[in-house]
């Protein structure tokens, strides 16, 4: 018999671990290489969820509405898998790929593996700071896919510097870690808590969020402003304003009854040049939702921002921006 009639056999990924980076609470976390054929394709993260069983409710019943459905699961890993699946690509959020044919199922996640995040970024180098210039550059990538996830209904509800992957070939920034993410079903953003309790990190998370009850509701959408708006400060000084929204914080007090940042360096001798980025993270970190902008808003005072520092000479913006501004300009 000929073998003109054999099946073409079909490409198939293979992952080989290198390294077992971390094992949390909902999934265990490899890097490793990605072959396909036996040739090199990637450098990539596995994130192997330890829950397997289908989303259910408390009465084990097949959950209906896919937010609750996710979050109930206690998987991460399958919210930031169908979060992805459902949102158009964007060039600053991280890109899945598919796992080998023996992981392809809702517990298993594959994305390509960056070389650091911001926060490891940050503290690179503290007889250094990050530049006023730079930092535009890297964040106003962050606020692009924000604004990308809220014109698409997602919140991302865990915003802060670890979650923000940099690629220092390029010094572009990717979104990560969307297993906390929430979906905003109304025009307000706004988005019923039911009994998934407080999310996200403390020192990051609005104050809304953190008082949050189980018959609460909020603006999940302001609520990523807020902890964008805290991350962005954190990302310039290497510290958080508070370690947690609460009344009983001394610094998140004075912010809420003297509108003052206990912690910004006054005598800094980057005071002046990082004087406009300041007002705009106050204005993100507004105890009342309804006075912070939208992320929209903020991508536009960002980008004016980083128009007119670049009117101010060369700085070390200037050095990397070669490298990338096909990708981003």
């Amino acid at each position: 018999m000929s073998d003109d009639s054999a099946p073409t056999p079909k490409s198939s990924n293979v992952f080989e671990v290198t390294e077992h980076l971390y094992s949390g609470v909902h999934a265990n976390t490899f890097r490793g290489v990605l072959r396909r054929d036996g040739k090199l394709i990637d450098t990539v993260v596995m994130k192997i969820s330890k829950s397997r069983a289908p989303p259910r409710n408390a009465c084990g019943e097949r959950e209906p509405d896919m937010d609750r459905a996710l979050s109930n699961s206690g998987s991460s890993v399958m919210k930031e898998k169908f979060v992805l699946g459902i949102v158009p690509p964007h060039e600053h959020l991280v890109e899945a790929f598919d796992p080998p044919a023996s992981l392809r199922h809702n517990n298993a996640f594959m994305m390509r593996s960056y070389d650091m995040d911001m926060l490891e970024f940050a503290n690179s180098d503290k007889s250094s700071p990050i530049k006023a210039s730079e930092f535009l550059w890297l964040v106003t990538q962050v606020v692009s896919a924000i604004t990308h996830l809220h014109a698409h209904n997602v919140a991302h509800m865990d915003l802060k510097p670890d979650n923000f992957l940099l690629d220092l070939k390029t010094m572009t920034v990717r979104v990560s870690d969307l297993g906390m993410a929430k979906f905003t079903h109304t025009a307000d953003g706004k988005h019923e808590i039911g009994g998934y309790g407080v999310t996200g990190s403390l020192m990051y998370i609005a104050p809304e969020v953190y008082t949050s009850n189980a018959m609460a509701e909020y603006d999940a959408k302001k609520a990523d402003v807020f902890s964008l708006g805290i991350t962005m400060f954190a990302l310039l000084f290497n510290r958080g304003l508070w370690t947690k929204p609460s009344r009983k914080s001394y610094s998140f007090d004075m912010w809420v009854t003297k509108k003052i940042f206990c912690w910004y360096p006054l005598e800094d001798a980057r005071a002046v040049e990082l004087a406009p980025i300041i007002d705009l993270i106050k204005l993100m970190v507004k105890i009342d939702p309804t006075e912070r902008p939208d992320m929209a808003e903020v991508e536009t005072r960002m980008k004016a921002l980083s128009v007119k520092m670049a009117t101010r000479g060369k700085t070390k913006l200037d050095e990397i921006r070669p490298a990338c501004e096909t990708t981003l300009l």
